[in-house]
């Protein structure tokens, strides 16, 4: 984080803090809400079982939760744990986002497509699907992010290299890997929606970052795969939904790859980058 000076550091974190919580109470609403095709705007945030409005001091992230001890003040329902651990974990990646971000584009871009994944991760854990809604608005960060970019002196060149080619690198290795797994094992081994996804995320990534997103992505699975083998005792059957392990790849490539890349071609090549 070399974009903010020291003085104004601890000011615009606690700032971040608070809106990281905020906002991550508006991903709650559209986590409930698009699977369902309702309207996340209207009405105004209420109890799914008795169809009360929260009241304003009800609905402090977090706060909240605790004082009605994870239930509804009308008709004591309780309140699953998701809603404040949503909260906290959209702050955690909006303040990790602020430290490690190079630049304010990159910070605020970030902001957003953190807390896109948060969304795309949590629907499909719960629907094993990932809406088109989702990624048409990482695509759309994708052209602002272009776009602010290029205003800001960027080379044209670079910038859509990164943007097509990101694309299209992202969304043809999930293709490849799609079609490779139903040739293998008979079976839908991957989403429509996870390619799609890999096809948003390149072009906001690049294609570098979306390529080593995507392997990463690979080893998180696997990695959870092999611990949830050895506590149960016994492998994972059925689908599992991908969707999380390519948000985190992504997530980790947007804030570490060049960090990653330079410790790479040091260690093993001698390079400083």
């Amino acid at each position: 984080m070399n974009f903010c000076i020291p003085e104004l550091f601890n000011f615009i974190l606690l700032i971040t803090i608070l809106l990281g919580l905020s906002v991550g109470s508006f991903l709650n609403v559209c986590i409930y809400r698009i699977p369902r095709h309702e309207s996340i705007s209207f009405p105004p945030s209420h109890c799914p079982n008795c169809m009360n409005k929260i009241k304003w001091f009800d609905n402090i992230p977090v706060l909240s939760f605790i004082i009605l001890k994870g239930k509804c003040r009308n008709c004591k329902s309780k309140i699953s744990i998701r809603y404040p651990l949503i909260e906290l974990l959209n702050c955690v990646l909006w303040i990790v986002t602020f430290i490690y971000s190079d630049n304010r584009l990159q910070c605020l871009t970030g902001f957003a497509f953190s807390s896109i994944l948060i969304i795309v991760s949590c629907i499909d854990l719960q629907s094993m699907e990932i809406p088109d809604s989702l990624n048409v608005a990482i695509l759309l960060l994708a052209i602002v992010k272009f776009i602010a970019s290029l205003v800001l002196g960027g080379d044209l060149k670079d910038l859509l290299i990164d943007l097509f080619v990101g694309a299209l690198a992202g969304s043809l290795l999930l293709y490849g890997l799609y079609m490779l797994l139903l040739k293998l094992v008979g079976k839908e081994g991957l989403g429509g929606g996870d390619v799609k996804l890999a096809f948003a995320c390149g072009a906001f990534l690049g294609w570098k970052e979306v390529l080593f997103g995507i392997a990463l992505s690979a080893y998180i699975g696997l990695l959870v795969i092999l611990i949830y083998s050895i506590i149960k005792r016994k492998g994972i059957k059925g689908a599992i939904p991908y969707g999380p392990f390519l948000s985190l790849g992504f997530l980790i490539s947007f804030l570490f790859f060049d960090d990653i890349y330079k410790w790479y071609m040091l260690k093993f090549f001698g390079l400083i980058i």
